[in-house]
């Protein structure tokens, strides 16, 4: 669609909006006295047809923003043009702050070769270091997740002493100013958590004292995906009232067309979730985007809080958090609800704070 120059406004909201929205606006538009169509506002007599010869009258407008205030709107973020309540939002100031790239501080979930990634874990830091975050949480997965490499205790000990040393370092470079310049004023730091498997009988792969000292912890069904809904739904419910669980990973374990959702009661996982403070992942890898944004939306409805993870498995996939966001946008979710916009301390008194929600 070739547009002339200066006009583009109501040509951008036409292509980026649904046709829901779009009849919506044609709607506002011919209650005021106008017809409008991508190539602008044309005015119309009584009879509902364009005017024509001296009474004609053409109104274009270079950017969307100024489209949408002629019709006394306030500009609607594309994502948000389906219809699905953004002209009433508009009317009534409602309209959410989308959550952005720039609002998340860290990301919650990430994988290195001690599991099923590719990179070390020092390669994995750098790369977030060096995109400005203030931390990233390693999730390598837990033992009983053998194709992907479960770590065993011993081995979860050996990686924390890793990042201990790795964290000593970034502590003593951001004090004699060799840190990369990309990072953030409060520093960075590698935050030690694992992917939990919860196994076909419900119970978690590592016992509460382990899981107690990770610094975030995210559970995830991988295995018997085939189990009647209820039972599926207790595995599910049976970490999200753990003490120690702090986010729901792609909870509907979705990969996009290869495995289907898993067969969840979804509104007692967003009951669970709201009532503990566990957060449900908005997991920015393409092949899953899981929530929805459908489920996601409902989620935030229901009193959740989310997270916006990478879920990477190289340095590369670290910048998966965008797609996340993409998500998160299309589900209205505004900065607030999302954990990792807070600060490296704020998230972690959020988990600190998780045993007393659960009355553990």
């Amino acid at each position: 669609m070739i547009m002339p120059p200066g006009e583009a406004g109501t040509y951008l909201v036409h292509f980026t909006g649904s046709k829901e929205h779009n009849v919506r606006l044609r709607e506002i538009a011919r209650d005021r006295g106008w017809s409008l169509s991508e190539k602008g506002f044309l005015r119309i007599g009584e009879d509902g047809e364009p005017l024509t010869g001296a009474q004609a009258e053409l109104r274009t407008f270079e950017t969307e923003e100024e489209a949408y205030r002629f019709l006394d709107l306030p500009f609607i973020e594309p994502e948000l043009r389906e219809d699905h309540g953004e002209i009433e939002a508009a009317r009534s100031g409602r309209l959410p702050r989308l959550v952005t790239d720039a609002d998340l501080r860290g990301d919650c979930h990430s994988h290195s070769e001690w599991s099923d990634g590719i990179h070390t874990i020092e390669q994995m830091a750098e790369a977030a270091r060096r995109r400005g975050r203030s931390y990233q949480v390693l999730t390598d997965h837990s033992i009983s997740l053998t194709i992907a490499h479960g770590l065993e205790p011993s081995r979860v000990e050996q990686q924390r002493t890793i990042i201990a040393e790795l964290n000593a370092r970034f502590e003593r470079e951001e004090a004699d100013g060799t840190a990369p310049p990309e990072t953030p004023a409060e520093g960075f730091r590698l935050l030690h958590g694992c992917e939990l498997e919860v196994r076909p009988d419900g119970a978690l792969d590592y016992d509460d004292a382990l899981l107690a000292r990770f610094d975030l912890v995210v559970a995830s069904v991988h295995v018997s995906r085939r189990q009647p809904r209820a039972e599926l739904t207790r595995r599910t419910l049976n970490a999200i009232n753990n003490p120690n669980v702090d986010v729901i990973a792609h909870p509907a374990g979705r990969m996009i067309q290869t495995r289907d959702d898993l067969d969840l009661d979804w509104e007692a996982v967003y009951a669970a979730a709201a009532a503990t403070g566990t957060a449900l992942e908005m997991n920015g890898s393409p092949h899953r985007l899981d929530l929805s944004a459908e489920r996601a939306r409902r989620a935030v409805e229901a009193g959740c809080v989310l997270t916006i993870d990478s879920d990477a498995h190289n340095t590369g996939e670290l910048d998966d958090t965008r797609w996340g966001v993409m998500q998160a946008r299309r589900a209205w979710v505004e900065p607030g609800v999302v954990l990792n916009t807070r600060s490296r301390a704020e998230l972690l008194a959020w988990v600190a704070a998780k045993p007393g929600r659960v009355g553990a």
